[in-house]
């Protein structure tokens, strides 16, 4: 029998952390741990009990973050993302705590907390000034983290639990709009990055959060100054395109072999984590014979959503850090569910669309080079591409082998949601 109650406060007051900050002074002191879920976490029972069992054994650790699977969805965009979680993320959350060690991260959910720990060093303050940069931390996680680490305890990632799991937004509109009260607190991180007796680790991932955003900055600064065609006669150092050759880019000393060379390096770096992904994935898993075809057609689409949406993601992730830095707050906006209507998208995607077509323009006048008529294509079809990754999950059937691996129950071909630890 469990004792179960329930808690709402009439002011929200600084949000997630101040849930539990309130938590820990009405209640903390009754336990010795507090296991954080979101609402819409999900942990088995075996995986509680391996973590409290493992807090019980070291007395050093003040946190350990599990690593959440993504529950199956409804839409096509979260079986993408369940897809990507099951078979690449596992490695790289492996790879994350084998060089993160005791100075792992937190990612506020999902994880099993020393409550004198949190109490004692982790209470968060207000940044001083106006909101965006001031005021609540929005992404608190990883400072909580720091704080922790700072004041002795360990923060470790368990990765063999197999049982935590977290939902993800429905649609890629959904996404965005989580993804700019991220970068919002991720632009706050710059403020902390040199606070006083913070451990190097800690202080990599305040700054490794915060250029998850700003690399969507420096790749379009990197993109106006790669695609500019000039005129051969006049030579600059920022010029890689001439009128006469808008193809092929001018480095110096560089023949052909080699820029086709480079080409292909920077290919490769940007696939090799996903092909180790699915090798470690099929090591550990195994693949039958029937299974082959699903899965590599679903590694395709998952590698063509990710190109059609990277465009549109760096020109979102532009728009919230310039907004952020221009004193516009995000707030804590709830991201939305249900399918978006197409003249909706339209309005949201209106940025990417316009600066597509205009792109297209100028390829077509001879302006830029034709090497950004792949992005500029992307960028049109963001509002499609965002209406076809919103539709039904069940009319894809591709995906359906992964469920059996993550031990999840299929019925009707589309996976049921395990039950939750009261």
């Amino acid at each position: 029998y469990l004792d179960i109650h329930y808690r709402w406060r009439t002011e929200n007051t600084d949000y997630k952390s101040g849930n539990l900050r309130d938590w820990i002074k009405t209640h903390g002191a009754a336990y010795e741990a507090m296991l954080i879920l979101d609402a819409d976490s999900v942990m088995d029972r075996d995986t509680v009990l391996a973590l409290a069992d493992d807090m019980a054994a070291d007395p050093a650790v003040g946190l350990l973050q599990t690593v959440p699977r993504l529950l199956p969805g409804r839409t096509l965009w979260q079986r993408l993302q369940e897809f990507s979680n099951h078979v690449y993320g596992v490695t790289l959350a492996r790879g994350f705590a084998s060089w993160a060690g005791t100075e792992a991260n937190f990612l506020g959910h999902n994880a099993l907390v020393r409550t004198q720990a949190f109490a004692a060093c982790a209470g968060l303050p207000k940044l001083p000034g106006r909101r965006p940069m001031g005021g609540v931390i929005l992404s608190h996680d990883f400072v909580e983290a720091a704080l922790i680490r700072r004041a002795g305890w360990t923060v470790r990632m368990v990765t063999a639990p197999a049982g935590s799991f977290e939902d993800t937004p429905e649609t890629t509109v959904g996404y965005i709009r989580r993804d700019r009260r991220w970068c919002q607190g991720n632009m706050q991180h710059l403020r902390i990055l040199f606070a006083a007796g913070l451990h190097p680790v800690s202080r990599f991932h305040l700054l490794q959060g915060a250029m998850a955003y700003l690399a969507s900055l420096t790749w379009a600064l990197l993109l106006v100054l790669w695609v500019i065609v000039g005129d051969a006669s006049t030579p600059s150092p920022l010029r890689y395109f001439t009128l006469d050759n808008p193809l092929l880019p001018i480095w110096p000393e560089m023949p052909l072999l080699s820029q086709a060379m480079l080409a292909g390096a920077i290919l490769l770096t940007l696939l090799f984590p996903k092909m180790i992904g699915a090798i470690d994935y099929i090591r550990r898993n195994g693949l039958g014979r029937s299974q082959v075809l699903p899965f590599m057609a679903s590694m395709g689409l998952e590698l063509l959503a990710s190109i059609l949406c990277a465009p549109m993601m760096m020109v979102q992730h532009v728009r919230a850090v310039l907004r952020t830095f221009a004193g516009f707050d995000t707030g804590w906006v709830p991201h939305s569910n249900g399918t978006p209507r197409f003249a909706d998208l339209l309005r949201f995607h209106a940025v990417e669309t316009g600066l597509g077509l205009i792109m297209i323009g100028t390829i077509a006048t001879g302006l830029i080079s034709l090497w950004l008529t792949p992005i500029a294509v992307c960028l049109v079809l963001a509002a499609p591409a965002a209406r076809l990754l919103a539709t039904d999950a069940k009319d894809w059937r591709l995906f359906r082998f992964g469920q059996k691996r993550v031990g999840l129950p299929v019925s009707g071909g589309v996976a049921r949601t395990p039950k939750a630890v009261p």
